[in-house]
């Protein structure tokens, strides 16, 4: 446990510090913006294009353990997506971005790290796949979908037109998909694009976290708990059910494939999906809330679900 309060506390001070600084003046809502446009834009972008360059496409991917993984999340996904449209209190413009909240996870900060303290190398291969499929399909199908409704209204040839541009040219996709053509050449990044992306790799954590905090200042949340409280619970809990469900009744993982797949699934929502809801303006403060409320909520679920993982599937 002490492990895990170790690596959030720091990610929580950073949002603290935005928090204070908005709150007395010292970082307007402006400031926010082009700070969290700073991120979308070029820090993760640059950093996918490092991450995913560095993939070796002739590794044998676990199958079974991603189809245990992502079919829930998929699934998930789509019904909150359509669920939402009933409830009162999310707009249509926030379906998606209520959906990616509920269904992406913060793996690379905290589920990667602490993953490999607990599970040791034989998890390598299997969280590194996890987090390379998390980022592609979830970054894609969100842009396709908050493309598609920045577009509502036009006709259908606009509307393909608007959505289509959208996707080719969001920054984040670009990164995705060059890292992954320029690692397919089996070639290394120049030194300098290496260096480059390095840098901006380590400004995305503490500029994404400064700007959930200032958000959780600038925007009106009393209206949004509600909201929030959904994502947490669908994101921490019936995420990881679902999961579990798949991987020990559906694909009969193995024990260790079974707590590494339900593991990654419990991480709190991820920072990512505030730069999205910042970028397309639409649920900043439903997002930042559940981002605060899920990661204080795992200093205490994620220990004690690796008790019940270490004991009733004996890694």
């Amino acid at each position: 446990m002490l492990t895990i309060v170790n690596l959030l506390l720091p990610l929580l001070c950073i949002g603290l510090i935005g928090f204070i600084a908005a709150r007395t003046g010292h970082f307007s809502e402006e400031h926010t913006t082009a700070l969290a446009r700073f991120v979308f834009n070029f820090a993760v972008p640059l950093m996918l294009l490092q991450t995913f360059a560095g993939i070796d496409l002739e590794t044998d991917l676990p199958g079974s353990l991603l189809l245990a993984y992502y079919l829930p999340v998929l699934f998930l996904y789509f019904l909150y997506f359509f669920v939402s449209a009933r409830a009162s209190g999310i707009g249509r413009s926030q379906q998606t971005i209520f959906a990616f909240a509920c269904s992406y996870g913060n793996l690379v900060l905290l589920g990667m790290p602490v993953a490999l303290i607990v599970f040791g190398d034989r998890a390598v291969a299997s969280v590194f796949f996890i987090i390379a499929v998390h980022t592609v399909m979830l970054f894609t199908v969100t842009t396709l979908l908050l493309e598609l409704r920045r577009a509502t209204g036009k006709e259908t040839r606009s509307v393909l037109t608007s959505s289509f541009k959208g996707l080719v040219t969001n920054p984040i996709l670009l990164g995705i998909f060059a890292g992954l053509l320029f690692g397919s050449t089996g070639a290394e990044l120049p030194t300098v694009v290496d260096s480059l992306s390095t840098l901006m790799k380590s400004a995305v954590v503490p500029c994404s976290l400064f700007a959930v905090g200032a958000s959780l200042a600038q925007h009106r949340i009393s209206g949004s708990w509600i909201e929030s409280l959904c994502v947490v619970v669908a994101k921490t809990a019936v995420l990881p059910v679902t999961v579990w469900v798949f991987s020990r009744y559906v694909f009969s993982l193995d024990p260790l494939s079974t707590a590494i797949a339900v593991f990654m699934a419990a991480q709190p929502v991820g920072v990512n999906v505030y730069i999205f809801s910042q970028n397309y303006q639409t649920g900043q403060s439903m997002v930042s809330a559940s981002i605060v409320l899920s990661t204080i909520l795992s200093i205490f679920s994620l220990p004690l679900l690796l008790i019940v993982l270490n004991q009733s599937l004996q890694i």
